[in-house]
C-alpha cells in the first residue's frame, strides 16, 4: 500500500538523519502527525568504479525488499514491526516501518542499567511469540538476528520482529566464500555451505554470477527450521553474551559431529540458569532439525516461570557486558573487512 501524497510529503519534510555506515543511512520522520517511522536507504558509492556490480546489488536488494514487503504487509499484530506503506519519490520507493525507540535486542540489553535473567527470558518469549505468528501465517523469516528484534519501549514485552532489510546478508551471498554468518549456520546446511566455499576459487573475480547466486539462494531459502535454530542462537547470546558455537564453520561442524567441545554446556553462566531455561534453549539447538523446538514451544512462560529464575537477582550486565562489547567489536571488524574486500574486488574487475 502506497502512502498518500500528503503522508509521503510529510515524511520527506520531517525526515531527520539518525545514523549511517559505508552502505546504509537511517532517517526518522513522520508519515502522520502521531506516527513516527524509520527509513533505511543504501548508498553504493563503494561500487562506483564497477557499474555491473552496482547494478547486481541494486537489483538483488530491490527484489529482496519486494519479497519482504509482500510477506510482512499482511501482518497486523504488535509482535511484528508494522510496515507503514511505501513512498514513491524521484523514481525510488521507500518502505517506512514503525519506529521502535528501544532499538534492537543488543541495543536494548546494553541500554539497561540493571537487567535480570527473568527479564531477558520475557523478551525471548515475546520474540518467539512473534516468530510463531510468522510461522502460523506460513512465513519464514530466513535471516533472524539480534538486529531484527526491535523494542518499542523499555519493557521486554515490547519485543517485535522486523522484516529482513539486511544489506550485509546480500553482500555475503555475492562476495563471500561462506555466504552467511557462520555462527548462525544450522547443522543441516553446513556440508552444502562448505561445498560452496570449496568452489570459491572458480568464482570469477570474487563475485558470484547469476547461476552461482541462484544456487546460494536455493540453499538459503527461508525455512522454519532455520528460524528456530537462529532463535536458539539469539536466546543463548542474549543470556550469556557469547555464541554457543564459535570459530570457522568447518571447526563448528566438526565440534558438533564429535560432541567434544563447544555448545551451550560449555558455558558456566548458562549452566547456572534454571533447568527449564537450559532445556528450552538446548532444544532449539538440536542438531537434527526434526527434533528441534518450534517457536510455539517457547510461547508459554512455563520454561522460565520457576522460583530460581524469578528470584535470580544477578545483574546480567555485570556478567556479560564484556561479551557484548566483544560481539560488537567482532561485528564491526567483520563489516569493515568485508567493505575493504569488496572495494578491492570492484577496482580489480
Amino acid at each position: 500500500m502506497e502512502l498518500n501524497i500528503d503522508e509521503g510529503l510529510l515524511f520527506l519534510a520531517s525526515a531527520q538523519y539518525v545514523s549511517s555506515d559505508e552502505l546504509t543511512t537511517y532517517f526518522i520522520g513522520l508519515c502522520r502527525l502521531d506516527q513516527s517511522v524509520l527509513v533505511k536507504t543504501i548508498f553504493l558509492g563503494a561500487f562506483a568504479s564497477n557499474a555491473r556490480v552496482e547494478q547486481l546489488i541494486k537489483r538483488r536488494y530491490a527484489e529482496k525488499i519486494g519479497r519482504q514487503v509482500e510477506k510482512f504487509s499482511r501482518l497486523s499484530r504488535s509482535c511484528v514491526v508494522k510496515i507503514e506503506g511505501t513512498i514513491h519519490y524521484m523514481n525510488n520507493y521507500f518502505v517506512p516501518t514503525d519506529f521502535h525507540f528501544g532499538g534492537n535486542f543488543l541495543n536494548w540489553i546494553t541500554s539497561q542499567t540493571d537487567i535480570k535473567v527473568h527479564t531477558v527470558c520475557v523478551a525471548i518469549q515475546h520474540m518467539l511469540r512473534g516468530l510463531n505468528y510468522l510461522h502460523q501465517n506460513g512465513i519464514a523469516h530466513g535471516n533472524l538476528r539480534m538486529s531484527n528484534i526491535l523494542f518499542k519501549q523499555d519493557q521486554p514485552e515490547s519485543a517485535a520482529i522486523v522484516l529482513d532489510a539486511s544489506v550485509k546478508s546480500e553482500m555475503l551471498k555475492v562476495f563471500s566464500p561462506v555466504p552467511l554468518q557462520p555462527e548462525f549456520c544450522p547443522p543441516e546446511l553446513m556440508d552444502s555451505v562448505l561445498q560452496l566455499a570449496s568452489e570459491w576459487p572458480a568464482v570469477n573475480g570474487g563475485v558470484r554470477n547469476d547461476e552461482q547466486l541462484k544456487q546460494v539462494d536455493e540453499l538459503l531459502t527461508p525455512t522454519k527450521q532455520l528460524d528456530n535454530w537462529c532463535a536458539g542462537i539469539i536466546a543463548f547470546v542474549a543470556l550469556t553474551g557469547s555464541f554457543p558455537f564459535q570459530g570457522e564453520l568447518i571447526a563448528i561442524r566438526e565440534s558438533l559431529r564429535s560432541g567434544r567441545s563447544g555448545g551451550p554446556s560449555e558455558s558456566p553462566l548458562f549452566r547456572s540458569f534454571a533447568q527449564g531455561v537450559q532445556n528450552l534453549i538446548t532444544w532449539f539447538l538440536r542438531v537434527d532439525p526434526t527434533e528441534r523446538a518450534q517457536a510455539k514451544d517457547g510461547c508459554p512462560e512455563t520454561w522460565f516461570n520457576d522460583e530460581l529464575t524469578k528470584n535470580d537477582n544477578r545483574n546480567l550486565l555485570y556478567l556479560i557486558e564484556y561479551g557484548f562489547v566483544n560481539l560488537e567489536l567482532i561485528s564491526s571488524r567483520q563489516t569493515q573487512q568485508m567493505f575493504t574486500c569488496i572495494r578491492d574486488r570492484c577496482t580489480q574487475l
